[in-house]
């Protein structure tokens, strides 16, 4: 039973956090390159592109198995390659979210068509089909235009019943510095439809229950959680080492038909609003709340290590 008092203690929270935060974000460097100091108590807003990330995920050893293939669009070429290799693609700006502007190229062996679909980067539903393959490419360079791309395997992360989802991991930085797991949620898209995020027209489910009807073995159910704790325990300290001091990390993680697990995205802004819908009230409250005991922390690590007043005397002076 929700409490009468319950809107306007979240709004605290959230007045709270904005305040705290403010000063954090004048303390925060906004180029990369200017990393914050060890002891300086500043936090990273954003860590790097899309591109820089595949990267870096690329080169680790613990997580580069679960990271789709991933190339940069730079002509029709580059495309074409890529559905010779795997028959269909997907598409995703390099900058970006909410799922605009992805699109999947597939081609249609009983049609011998081709079929685009996804979302445009207004974040409307949109469909296209083309005879050839020169076609297609020719389509999707026109859509992609000065726009930076990247490309990468279709993957199939769908239910049984045809509706696309992924698994939103929530991990912040607790008030002793520590990464935590905060909440776990599943984004549900509409039918036949490719992205599942929620600005989509996606709905939001618990994780638990979600998992459990999945049609797969005891054991290949055991091995997805396992997947799923490698990445969320792996994946932050990996960022931070190279881009420098995060307060939260939202982790995007798939899983196919046949029970693969794959990462799929990284924010370092992530919304919250997934445990909300979900009915992961604990959950939603812990995502706010959590952020302004960091935010307290180093605030008051700055404040112990202020160097002191002007005029202060040196001892023995």
């Amino acid at each position: 039973m929700v409490r009468p008092h319950h809107g306007l203690a979240i709004r605290h929270i959230r007045s709270l956090f904005l305040c705290q935060f403010s000063s954090l974000r004048t303390l925060s460097p906004i180029c990369p390159e200017a990393a914050p100091g060890p002891a300086n108590g500043t936090v990273r807003r954003t860590a790097k592109g899309k591109w820089q990330l595949a990267q870096l995920i690329r080169h680790s050893e613990q997580l580069s198995r679960y990271f789709p293939h991933t190339e940069r669009y730079v002509n029709p070429g580059s495309a074409r390659a890529f559905i010779q290799r795997y028959r269909a693609l997907v598409a995703k700006p390099s900058a970006g979210s909410h799922g605009r502007g992805i699109v999947a190229v597939m081609h249609h062996k009983a049609s011998g068509r081709y079929l685009i679909f996804g979302r445009t980067k207004e974040n409307t539903p949109l469909s296209q089909t083309c005879d050839t393959l020169d076609q297609t490419l020719a389509w999707l360079h026109r859509f992609i235009g000065p726009n930076r791309y990247l490309l990468q395997p279709y993957l199939k992360l769908r239910t049984p019943n045809h509706l696309p989802f992924d698994i939103r991991i929530l991990m912040q930085k607790d008030e002793r510095h520590a990464w935590q797991t905060t909440g776990i949620a599943v984004r549900t898209g509409r039918l036949h439809s490719l992205t599942s995020n929620l600005h989509g027209g996606g709905r939001a489910v618990k994780f638990r229950p979600f998992l459990l009807q999945l049609p797969f073995e005891p054991h290949v159910l055991k091995r997805i959680e396992q997947d799923i704790r490698v990445i969320k325990e792996q994946l932050p300290p990996l960022i931070e080492r190279k881009h420098g001091r995060l307060c939260e990390l939202g982790i995007d993680v798939g899983i196919d038909v046949e029970g693969r697990v794959w990462l799929l995205e990284v924010n370092s802004k992530p919304g919250r609003q997934v445990f909300r819908q979900a009915g992961e009230r604990e959950m939603y409250l812990a995502a706010i709340r959590r952020p302004v005991l960091y935010a307290n922390a180093l605030l008051k690590r700055r404040a112990f290590a202020a160097p002191p007043t002007t005029g202060a005397r040196r001892v023995g002076s």
